[in-house]
């Protein structure tokens, strides 16, 4: 599954519009942190049955990966964000209607 979503992710891109393939490449981090998100819950508490008692990823530390993995997409969202059209005009029209407020 995680194959056929990254292939099909891959050929919407090359194939999309460029205003399309902007999208897709600004949300490359989604897809890659729902992906981490599952491997890490499969390794972790929520994973197969224990082996020996305990899963591959004990408690505390599939926590802390969880953390490390959410602060480093929480980044990536962040650097892949851009300004569109359409939010530029909302900007520059709240931005009029705070300046008619003042004055």
């Amino acid at each position: 599954m995680a194959a056929l979503t990254i292939v099909y992710t891959l050929i919407y891109q090359a194939l999309a519009q460029p205003e399309k393939r902007r999208q897709v490449v600004s949300g490359w981090w989604l897809i890659l942190f729902s992906l981490a998100i599952m491997l890490v819950s499969f390794y972790g508490a929520f994973g197969p049955l224990p082996v020996n008692g305990s899963t591959p990823i004990g408690f505390p530390l599939d926590n802390i990966i969880m953390i490390v993995v959410s602060a480093v997409f929480y980044v990536a969202s962040y650097l892949s964000g851009y300004f569109t059209e359409d939010l530029k005009e909302l900007l520059l029209v709240e931005g009029m209607g705070q300046q008619q407020k003042t004055q």
